[in-house]
């Protein structure tokens, strides 16, 4: 039993009694205690309880007003007294206290602390850096005192503000300061953030103690892994199991055996993670992925009957039951097993359908225009209607097949919700997949009298070549305006040279494979194929259907939307209404494929630097 926690009730029992009795100018000689005994008292009799004790600090501080941390622990007392409820009806007041202490007692360095725990963000940093200001101007003031409060506020805010390079600075102060503190997972991953890994292994390995909170060695483990250090972070995951009240983080222990080898040892772990009390479908699927990959036939059967059995929305398009085909072909199917594969034949059928949804519509328009004796000009492109619906179901098609192989999981309903990093192996290898089935689809529609196309009947190759290009600095200098009139009207649109919307996509290519191939794709054949889908195939079917003006809209329009960014259509739509109009005029692709590769140059730069 706590012997000096009973005392301190009893003598505050006490003193509370003797209020009624004692003369106020003795009672407020009476020191109050600290905050954390009052707030132990606080019970069913809490508004009562309340009251009595802000009596006992009121009479202290009427008599001795300038004991500021008697009133930093009224303060603390008010803030905590009703914490444990949804909303804290004595925030106001508190912060109202706080406001009014700093203003009596400016200079104190407690005081200073105590009113940089109720600031966040920008205001935050700026009050921060004034304390560090005054502790360097005053050091005999804050002797003694914990400057570590404002270097950890300071560590924290700036590592929610991404600036990494601050958060290593004040976060490594801060454990200078105070040899007993450990933020250095924080510090660890604005190194990782750095690209420092060496700084950010030494770091963590520094402060991996097996007395640390099992939260704690939890994500120091998952941050080792990270670094890839899986036996590191086995020996964290370890020290945090040891501990059978906290939560255990199975699947990063399993994790951290099959990278260091140990298979056997990790399915226990993803079978722990799966079958537990509050297991989720996620933890089901990693289960079976594991066991097609490095478990015997019964077990991937199992565990692919334990994941779809109370649920059919687990596997709805039987993608998961196709890879248990490959991996075992002569196990038995269930009815729901062929009802599930059927939907993906299902979407398959809908995929070469639903491009028709558009491509009748200018069909009959075409229709429309020769009823009404309208003569449209010739084209020297031969691709016709056919060639547009052969190019937007195989698109969609590259698209869907993209998605099934490398994020299967966010096409199912449970998995919408998951938060999931943007830049990993998984988007790098769909992103790869997805331009490539492009670039080999577009080069099949190719023969060889679409060569000619390339280069100018009209024009010379060079001034297509340059026209192409000063069009798209040109691009470049109106959208930089555009955006700067976005960012006056604060739609915060400051990233002018940076593909928005695939730019985890090519984050992720540089990242996984070389920013070679990156380039190789983005600055090269992307360009080459979307000049011949959309200013080749696209546009030549639709001018044999209607006015070249309504045609080269139309394929502006859908180049526009189909990059996913609303405060940059009318930058895209330009840019695609300018491919069109100079294809026309050179009869060639050479300004749009010119232009194209200027641009994601420009942006493909910024993106890698």
């Amino acid at each position: 039993m706590n012997y000096s926690v009973l005392k301190k009730l009893l003598f505050l029992l006490l003193g509370l009694a003797l209020g009624l009795s004692l003369p106020k100018q003795l009672l407020a000689q009476v020191k109050p205690q600290g905050h954390q005994v009052y707030l132990q008292l606080l019970g069913s009799a809490k508004d009562s309880l309340y009251n009595q004790t802000l009596k006992t600090y009121d009479r202290y501080i009427g008599q001795h007003p300038t004991e500021y941390l008697v009133q930093i622990e009224r303060c603390r007392f008010i803030e905590n007294a009703f914490s444990n409820e949804e909303y804290n009806p004595k925030f106001e007041e508190v912060e109202k206290e706080v406001k009014r202490l700093l203003r009596q007692f400016p200079n104190m360095p407690e005081v200073q602390l105590y009113r940089a725990e109720f600031l966040y963000g920008d205001s935050a940093i700026t009050f921060l850096e004034n304390i560090i200001a005054d502790y360097e101007a005053h050091p005999d003031r804050w002797q003694g005192k914990p400057i570590w409060q404002a270097y950890e506020k300071l560590a924290t805010t700036y590592a929610g503000e991404d600036n990494n390079e601050a958060a290593i600075k004040y976060g490594e102060l801060a454990m200078t300061e105070n040899d007993t503190l450990d933020i250095s997972y924080l510090v660890a991953a604005a190194y990782k953030a750095q690209k420092q890994p060496e700084k950010a292994t030494r770091m963590i390995l520094q402060h991996l103690h097996p007395t640390d909170k099992s939260w704690e060695l939890n994500r120091k483990g998952k941050l080792l892994l990270e670094l890839g250090l899986p036996h590191k972070a086995m020996r964290a995951f370890n020290w945090a199991n040891k501990d059978s009240s906290s939560y255990q983080d199975a699947e990063g222990m399993a994790e951290a055996l099959i990278r260091t080898g140990l298979y056997k040892e990790a399915r226990t772990y993803l079978v722990q993670n799966a079958h537990g009390e509050y297991s989720e479908l996620a933890a089901k699927r990693k289960l079976f992925s594991y066991d097609l990959q490095y478990s015997p036939v019964d077990s991937a059967r199992y565990s692919y009957e334990k994941l779809v059995k109370e649920n059919f929305w687990a596997d709805p398009l039987g993608f998961y039951r196709l890879q248990l085909f490959v991996h075992a072909p002569l196990l038995p199917w269930h009815v729901l097993d062929v009802l599930r594969v059927s939907l993906i034949l299902l979407l398959i059928l809908v995929i070469l359908v639903w491009p028709y949804v558009w491509i009748l519509p200018i069909y009959y328009a075409g229709g429309y225009f020769k009823r009404r004796g309208m003569t449209l000009p010739a084209t020297p492109f031969r691709w016709t209607l056919r060639h547009f619906w052969y190019m937007c179901s195989c698109l969609l098609l590259v698209d869907c097949l993209a998605n099934l192989i490398f994020n299967y999981d966010n096409f199912l309903v449970e998995s919408v919700t998951e938060a999931t990093e943007s830049i990993t192996q998984q988007e790098a290898n769909k992103t790869l997949f997805f331009m490539s089935g492009c670039l080999f689809l577009t080069a099949l529609l190719l023969k060889r009298v679409d060569i000619s196309f390339f280069w100018g009947q009209l024009w010379s190759s060079r001034k297509s070549i340059w026209t192409g290009i000063g069009l798209a600095f040109l691009l470049r200098v109106g959208v930089s305006f555009y955006l700067g009139i976005l960012n006056i009207i604060s739609l915060n649109a400051n990233e002018p040279l940076i593909f928005l919307s695939i730019k985890d996509s090519i984050l992720s290519l540089n990242q996984f494979y070389h920013p070679a191939l990156g380039f190789l794709f983005v600055v090269v054949l992307v360009p080459f194929y979307e000049e011949i889908l959309f200013r080749g195939i696209f546009l030549s079917a639709c001018e044999k259907h209607m006015k070249f003006f309504i045609a080269n809209s139309l394929q502006s329009l859908v180049f526009a939307l189909i990059h996913q960014e609303l405060k940059l259509i009318p930058f895209y739509f330009a840019f695609g209404y300018l491919a069109g109009y100079f294809r026309r005029k050179s009869q060639s692709l050479a300004p749009g494929i010119t232009m194209h590769a200027t641009n994601n140059f420009l942006a493909f730069t910024s993106l890698l630097l």
